[in-house]
């Protein structure tokens, strides 16, 4: 984890929040509750725990914005 450059880890909790939170042609879009618990499921091991807790706060954010 530490090896691997804040941003990396910063783009890499993106992109996989991404991959599973869009449409695929093999799968509908998963649902944010459950993307952000599949990544908390892996953090310490595959994702950092800062970076999950930046982006709940930035979902947070733009549902306020938004509503």
């Amino acid at each position: 984890g530490e090896q691997i450059s804040f941003e990396t880890r910063i783009v890499a909790t993106a992109d996989v929040f991404d991959a599973l939170t869009a449409d695929r042609p093999y799968r509908a879009a998963m649902p944010v509750e459950k993307a952000l618990a599949i990544l908390w499921d892996g953090a310490g091991r595959h994702h950092d725990e800062t970076c999950i807790a930046a982006l709940e706060r930035a979902l947070a954010r733009a549902e306020l914005k938004a509503a």
